[in-house]
């Protein structure tokens, strides 16, 4: 199974994907140096449902975590669930 890695020339510091089988990564595209692996900061996808109003990661279901259940009993009692505007 193929993965994607985020990777850094160590020479001229050059970011770029690779999409490999196993942590054997391949030189640099631009100059050929040795790369090393970084780690981004966004590694996941938050969608928001129109119908639901509601946010959560699309794949797992977070939108229906304990959490939302919730907000959305609360909101099926008539009770405002919107944060705040702190001034």
């Amino acid at each position: 199974m193929f993965r994607i890695y985020d990777v850094q020339c160590e020479k001229c510091g050059f970011v770029e994907e690779q999409f490999i089988e196993d942590e054997k990564f391949e030189p640099c595209s631009k100059c050929k140096g040795k790369v090393k692996r970084i780690y981004s900061t966004f590694n996941f996808k938050l969608e928001y449902n129109n119908k639901k109003d509601t946010v959560g990661w699309s794949s797992s279901g977070y939108s229906t975590s304990k959490y939302w259940d919730e907000i959305n009993k609360a909101k099926s009692e008539g009770k405002n669930v919107r944060p705040q505007d702190e001034k």
